[in-house]
């Protein structure tokens, strides 16, 4: 358990002072026109976007809190990934 422990603050840290992939940039992307236009909308206009409706809510809502802050999009884009390494 320590180790989990370690490797998540690892993770974290790393999440927090880096931007990860060029995914994120197009997920932000992806979130800013989920928060302006609706979800539904994205499906209809774009077809690089062929992820689930949750995925979609979730980047929505992140983008809300997060705004146009490219590195706090990344990181709490990334944390629920990071979170799930703990769950047995």
């Amino acid at each position: 358990m320590v180790i989990a422990l370690l490797a998540m603050a690892a993770k974290i840290y790393c999440a927090s002072t880096t931007l990860g992939t060029t995914d994120v940039l197009l997920f932000q992307g992806f979130g800013r026109f989920i928060a302006q236009n609706g979800l539904i909308k994205l499906y209809l206009k774009s077809e690089l976007f062929n992820h689930p409706p949750l995925l979609g809510c979730y980047i929505g809502q992140v983008y809300r809190w997060a705004g146009e802050d490219t590195r706090l999009f990344a990181f709490l884009t990334r944390l629920p990934g990071i979170l799930a390494d703990l769950v047995p």
